[in-house]
């Protein structure tokens, strides 16, 4: 066997730290993939106008609890959030001409999925007294 000199000691020596770093990583992140189907859910939330008949579109949606996250509606007025944590949530809605709304608390499970609804109504129908509500479905 042929012997090795301080640099070549050194160098196996840094290239197996390296190597060990990668592994740790590699093995940490499918600790992590494995809780998350375990401790994670989907929260999908669908916002329409006040009477229910227009989903509204490039609303900003935030997302209040143990995960926190921003989010604008498609065209069809929807947001939905993969892999949240689990735990007691809210969602806030704003649009520009509507009034902001913001959801009763709700609970995400693990492996489950909530789907919350949102109405907004017109900023000229809250000046007015009626009011259009925010709502939640479970």
């Amino acid at each position: 066997m042929a012997r090795c000199g301080p640099m070549m000691t050194r160098a196996r020596r840094i290239f197996a730290a390296c190597l060990a770093a990668v592994l740790l990583t590699v093995g940490l992140r499918t600790v992590a993939s494995a809780q998350s189907s375990e401790n994670t859910g989907i929260i999908q939330i669908t916002v329409k106008s006040a009477d229910g008949s227009a989903p509204l579109s490039n609303a900003r949606v935030f997302l209040l609890g143990p995960s926190v996250a921003s989010a604008l509606t498609t065209r069809s007025g929807i947001v939905k959030y993969t892999d949240v944590a689990s735990g007691i949530y809210r969602v806030r809605v704003n649009k520009t001409g509507y009034r902001n709304s913001t959801s009763a608390a709700f609970e995400l499970l693990g492996n489950k999925e909530v789907d919350v609804g949102v109405m907004l109504g017109t900023a000229q129908t809250a000046q007015s007294g009626s009011a259009g509500s925010g709502s939640r479905t479970a």
